[in-house]
């Protein structure tokens, strides 16, 4: 009975150790635990020590805007891109909202694009690209014009170095903008200001009758010719060196019509020419 109860007492031994975790496997992972809510807590703590070093940063006095250079303005004074930017004083150089600032500067009729660049530690850097005026609008006063028809200024003595031609038919009997108008008559006159020659004896166009039908007034020699836009400077650029002949051959010539394929026509005090002088004057476009 004693072998027995020795046989018998082994599985219950056995069982136990199997049920039973050691204390030191505990101790493992408490020690595992602990370490990694140590590090989590050395994680959370560079990041609050970062976030608050940012905010003091932010408001550190080496690092207020001190200087701001503007670079490519040409028309616009730098006083005058400064009052369009509003940047406040005391203003921090890494707070700076900078999509912001340039939509204000946006705002100005002159202003055709603007970058903006932060140099630390306390520098603001505008490089802004202006608009070019090529016209002088006709309307209730004169204003300077760019190639998309955007008004920029009225044209005073400020401008007085600037000789772009006047554009006219712009509005309707009521002094308002008719719809596409000054893009067209911008259209025309970057067309024209592509080639220095036309561009330098253009002094006035008219876009009154539209696309089809422009009057462009010469300087030299003093003619009105009427063209369509589709074809006007390659058109002009071949016709304008026979207006000379044509002036001394028929001195009472108030306009030149360019408008219609292999024909020229002459306006003679607001009458056409006879059929044997319209042929002569059909030769010198080179039967077009």
């Amino acid at each position: 009975s004693g072998r027995s109860t020795e046989q018998g007492d082994h599985p219950r031994e056995h069982f136990l150790r199997r049920q039973v975790v050691p204390r030191r496997s505990v101790r493992r992972n408490v020690g595992a635990v602990l370490r990694w809510m140590g590090a989590a807590a050395g994680l959370a703590g560079v990041v609050a020590a970062g976030f608050w070093t940012a905010a003091a940063a932010g408001r550190s006095p080496e690092l207020t805007v001190s200087r701001i250079r503007v670079e490519g303005n040409v028309r616009l004074s730098e006083g005058e891109i400064l009052e369009a930017l509003g940047l406040h004083s005391g203003s921090s150089i890494l707070n700076l909202d900078l999509d912001s600032l340039k939509e204000q500067l946006m705002r100005s009729p002159w202003i055709k694009d603007v970058q903006l660049t932060r140099v630390l530690p306390a520098t603001l850097t505008l490089r802004v690209v202006e608009r070019s005026p090529v016209g002088i609008a006709v309307l209730d006063e004169l204003y300077l014009m760019d190639e998309l028809g955007h008004l920029l200024d009225e044209a005073g003595p400020r401008y007085a170095d600037l000789t772009p031609p006047l554009v006219r038919g712009l509005a309707d009997e009521r002094g308002v903008l008719i719809e596409g108008r000054s893009e067209l008559a911008g259209r025309v006159l970057w067309a024209l200001a592509q080639d220095e020659k036309l561009e330098s004896v253009i002094s006035a166009i008219d876009v009154a009758e539209g696309a089809g039908s422009i009057k462009v007034r010469l300087r030299h020699p003093p003619l009105t010719v009427l063209m369509a836009e589709d074809d006007l400077v390659p058109r002009l650029s071949k016709v304008l060196p026979l207006m000379e002949g044509i002036l001394e051959r028929f001195p009472s010539v108030s306009a030149v019509d360019l408008r219609y394929r292999g024909r020229v026509y002459l306006q003679l005090r607001n009458e056409l020419v006879s059929e044997s002088e319209t042929a002569f004057v059909s030769n010198v476009d080179g039967g077009r």
